[in-house]
């Protein structure tokens, strides 16, 4: 196995020399948490976090984690399967996890940080090297052998809390951004359905037929315009950047042009979106979509904001689409650009109610986007440091 040249007070350890394995099986069926392994969390519980309780109804062949634990799924070893349980005095899960428990020479904060880099890159050596067995699982026979580097214990403090920091600001960051999401859901409640209005605006909000207001414009491509998609989170993106490939046919002169401002209709069921998903384009030039896709020019471009930020909610779209979407023999969706256009929205009549609306919509679209930027930022820095602090490369001081 091909190991790193460390620090002269750093060793490299098995797994098996600073952990030991805890066996402990729920034979007395106590009603405890129920913990899973999730990518970035680690274990949670599972009530709290996919709002169920077990997977299995043998509770009894549940293992026990005791705090201070870590758990790894044997079965599933990629990043993100492994855990540690800090949250309760003892908790239980799944028999295909294995359980175990580090010595005092090992600073779990330190363990959990590692587990997300560098073991990983033995583990893969290890499935090169046939020690997993037929069924894809890695027992604590073969997982204990991994080779890990060890700093000592006060150094593993220090680089746990360094990397804790990232965290910090990471999390921190999650949470203005939820909060600002919970923002514009008020917003949609409140102010596109008249509830509330826009201190100054006074003027009728009246329901419109979308045919009133957007106009479909027939354009197609001229052979220079790129490929795009339309995504829920994405909206429209360059097909080859949101799918890694160009699905497009070989002669594209019959997809639609779509011009910047234009609402599109993809007539096509997306997650929690079962009719499709309705968006404005925001590219700066020309594109082309599908031809099965609807595109369409509303009045003003703040308009097109507006209904666009409507349709953002899926219950919106799911309620406006339902009662005129005709289902095929296979689940298909039926329904023509003239009959999508067929119902009504309320909207602001007065066009500068239009602008301040679009512009509030607009404000806060770019603050949640700052705002992930810089917590991919944050993700890119830690995972940086990560490597460098949890390899020896660069040392923290007391």
């Amino acid at each position: 196995m091909i190991t790193l040249k460390l620090p002269k007070d750093w060793k490299y350890k098995t797994i098996g020399e600073i952990a030991q394995e805890v066996s402990i099986r729920n034979d007395e069926n106590e009603n405890l948490p129920v913990l899973s392994c999730t990518k970035h969390d680690g274990l949670v519980d599972s009530l709290k976090y996919f709002g169920r309780r077990v997977f299995s109804e043998d509770i009894s062949t549940y293992k026990v984690v005791p705090h201070g634990c870590f758990a790894y799924a044997t079965n599933h070893i990629e990043e993100g399967s492994i855990g540690y349980q800090d949250a309760y005095v003892k908790a239980l899960i799944s028999p295909i996890y294995t359980v175990f428990k580090t010595c005092a020479e090992i600073h779990d904060a330190y363990l959990f940080f590692l587990f997300k880099t560098e073991l990983y890159r033995h583990i893969f050596e290890i499935n090169t090297s046939a020690s997993v067995d037929r069924r894809g699982s890695l027992r604590w026979k073969e997982f204990s052998r991994i080779t890990i580097p060890i700093p000592p214990v006060e150094e593993q403090k220090r680089i746990a809390k360094i990397i804790s920091t990232w965290d910090y600001g990471i999390d921190f960051h999650d949470k203005v951004i939820f909060a600002k999401k919970k923002e514009q859901v008020f917003f949609r409640q409140k102010y596109l359905t008249g509830k509330r209005r826009i201190p100054g605006f006074n003027g009728k909000w009246q329901d419109i037929k979308l045919e009133n207001v957007l106009t479909e414009h027939g354009a197609l491509s001229s052979g220079k315009e790129e490929v795009c998609s339309v995504s829920v989170h994405k909206s429209v993106v360059n097909q080859y950047q949101h799918l890694g490939r160009v699905y497009a046919a070989a002669d594209t002169s019959n997809y639609n042009l779509v011009k910047p401002g234009d609402i599109i209709y993809t007539k096509s069921p997306t997650g929690d979106f079962p009719f499709g998903i309705i968006k404005q384009s925001l590219t700066s030039s020309n594109v082309i979509v599908s031809p099965l896709y609807g595109v369409f020019t509303p009045a003003t471009f703040e308009l097109g904001t507006i209904i666009d930020f409507y349709f953002e909610s899926s219950v919106n779209a799911v309620n406006y689409l339902r009662p005129i979407i005709q289902k095929g023999a296979k689940n298909t969706i039926n329904i023509t650009n003239k009959t999508f256009l067929s119902r009504s929205l309320l909207l602001p009549c007065d066009v500068m109610e239009q602008k301040v609306i679009a512009k509030i919509i607009t404000t806060k679209r770019e603050e949640i986007k700052l705002l992930e930027e810089i917590r991919e930022k944050y993700k890119q820095q830690k995972k940086g440091l990560m490597q460098k602090l949890l390899t020896g490369k660069t040392r923290v001081k007391a």
